[in-house]
């Protein structure tokens, strides 16, 4: 049991890699370069036939993000996302072009007031949200900074006013050198000085 288990697991893997594979290969590099040479060469049938299918592609990549987790278990999944691939590129099925015109122009032509709206009111909403937010961050900065700076010249002003700063400044000074006369010292009693012959 455990070693048809792996089996079907490794399987399962091998279809996942062979499947991400292809999908960057066939699904964003070849049309990624097929659409440059359409720009280059300003072949406007290619460009509007790379359009259809980057619009196309763009939806089945939000919808493969969610059956990847759902209804990968399903036999042949990713060989089926490989061919349809296959139909959305290959110039004899023009699969993206049956489905831009059959499927998703009609969806959002019916939805597309729906969608505009939702997108300007989102777009509104996320900048009076960023406008707040940057006022609070400013203003809560200002006065951060400003704390910051009064406490610098505080501490500042303390220093320069202590005045056991310049006597710890001073008593580490080397002692001043002793005199260098000494005093005489006292003469004995009844001691004579003595006379020059």
């Amino acid at each position: 049991y455990f070693r048809n288990r792996r089996a079907s697991v490794a399987a399962a893997m091998f279809s996942y890699l062979i499947s991400r594979l292809s999908s960057q290969l066939l699904g964003t590099l070849y049309p990624a370069y097929a659409s440059y040479k359409a720009i280059k060469e300003q072949n406007a049938h290619e460009y509007v036939r790379w359009m259809k299918y980057w619009t196309v592609f763009g939806f089945f990549q939000v919808l493969e993000t969610f059956a990847d987790s759902f209804i990968f278990w399903i036999p042949f999944y990713y060989e089926f996302k490989i061919g349809f691939l296959v139909f959305l590129i290959h110039p004899r099925f023009e699969g993206a072009d049956y489905v831009f015109r059959n499927v998703l122009h009609p969806t959002l032509d019916e939805h597309e007031p729906h969608i505009d709206g939702a997108i300007q009111s989102f777009s509104e909403r996320a900048r009076a949200k960023m406008g707040h937010a940057i006022t609070f961050l400013m203003q809560h900065s200002r006065g951060y900074i400003m704390a910051l700076l009064e406490k610098a010249l505080l501490e500042r002003n303390a220093i320069a006013n202590d005045p056991a700063a310049p006597v710890a400044a001073t008593s580490s000074a080397p002692a001043p050198a002793a005199a260098a006369t000494a005093t005489p010292a006292p003469k004995a009693a009844g001691a004579t000085p003595l006379k020059a012959e």
